[in-house]
């Protein structure tokens, strides 16, 4: 089974709006729009849940020449990481197990120890590396963005947010998206603690 490519992507969230399908992305018009829009669409797709296929590990030390204004003890830049990082699942200790609060700022990520763990949803584009479903979600996304620029009907785009939270749904349900602990927020604290202060 040949792997697939983002030619394939662009031409399933294509299909979706009833749009011709192209033969190499500079098929005008529509390849230069799934070109501009394929990234930032991967970016967002991961960005919204724990894709277990796409979490890595990475262990930091702190950055010690400044520490931050305020909040927090210690900063840890991301440095070649910061592009990469679509959404950061936990922050640990030096333990590597002790969940911490902590914040991210840009390229850093702000803590009190001076030694983490971060656990991550990687930025992928290559859908060679993905799982199947991640890969539905995304040319449903796609779809989404490129519905208005094809000039596909409302009744359409509406139908695709339905599809892509159904194709959520199913990933969770089969395992290959992690169900977050409300107590992992990123701040550290949780929906229902907040709702209670």
């Amino acid at each position: 089974m040949a792997a697939v490519t983002t030619l394939d992507v662009y031409n399933m969230a294509l299909t979706l709006l009833g749009a011709t399908q192209l033969a190499a992305d500079t098929d005008t018009p529509n390849g230069p729009l799934c070109v501009l829009f394929y990234e930032r669409v991967c970016e967002q797709v991961l960005s919204e849940d724990n894709w277990l296929h796409q979490i890595l590990r990475e262990g930091l030390t702190a950055e010690t020449a400044t520490a931050p204004e305020f909040g927090f003890d210690y900063h840890f830049l991301l440095s070649g990481l910061a592009e990469t990082v679509a959404r950061i699942v936990q922050v640990y200790s030096d333990d590597g197990e002790t969940p911490i609060k902590y914040a991210r700022e840009g390229a850093y990520i702000l803590a009190d120890a001076d030694e983490i763990y971060v656990r991550y949803v990687q930025v992928e584009t290559d859908p060679a590396n993905m799982h199947p479903k991640l890969v539905e979600a995304i040319a449903i996304k796609l779809a989404m963005v490129l519905a208005t620029k094809v000039k596909a009907s409302r009744s359409k785009a509406d139908g695709l947010r339905q599809d892509y939270e159904r194709v959520r749904l199913e990933a969770r349900m089969n395992g290959l998206i992690e169900i977050e602990d409300p107590a992992d927020q990123e701040d550290g604290s949780s929906d229902w603690e907040d709702a209670r202060n």
